[in-house]
């Protein structure tokens, strides 16, 4: 079975190839894509399911037409988990700048993605998502 390697760099390689549908395939049917920060400014922290996330990737990248992960940095690599880095410096339609530096937690079983918890700069996510940038962050 695939390990967790494995899987989350298929995952980088079809995102930055904008292949949503196989990007997708690799979670488990009821996989989850959680951001545990985001609450704090106002957004939901989590997409539950194989067919959400599927829409939420491809909403991002209809958003960011140039996204593309680079400087990937696994740190921690066992075959059902896995810690890593990685990082994304592009734009968005509406011409703002979609910059992270991402904290990536992976579990794996049964040859899917179980988890993809991402840690995030949310100072970052609210100037490029929120329709008034930092403005918006609920007080």
């Amino acid at each position: 079975m695939a390990t967790a390697r494995e899987l989350f760099l298929t995952y980088s390689l079809a995102l930055n190839d904008h292949n949503v549908a196989a990007a997708a395939a690799l979670f488990a049917e009821d996989g989850v894509l959680d951001y545990p920060s985001l609450p704090s400014i106002g957004m939901a922290p989590n997409v539950v399911g194989r067919e959400a996330i599927h829409t939420f990737l491809a909403d991002l990248l209809a958003q960011v037409p140039d996204f593309a992960f680079y400087d990937l940095e696994i740190l921690i690599d066992t075959p059902d988990r896995l810690l890593a880095e990685y990082k994304i410096d592009a734009t968005m339609t509406t011409g703002r700048p979609f910059k992270q530096h991402y904290g990536g937690f992976v579990t794996v079983s049964h040859g899917k993605i179980d988890l993809l918890r991402e840690y995030l700069d949310n100072v970052h996510v609210a100037r490029a998502l929120l329709p008034e940038g930092t403005a918006g962050i609920p007080a």
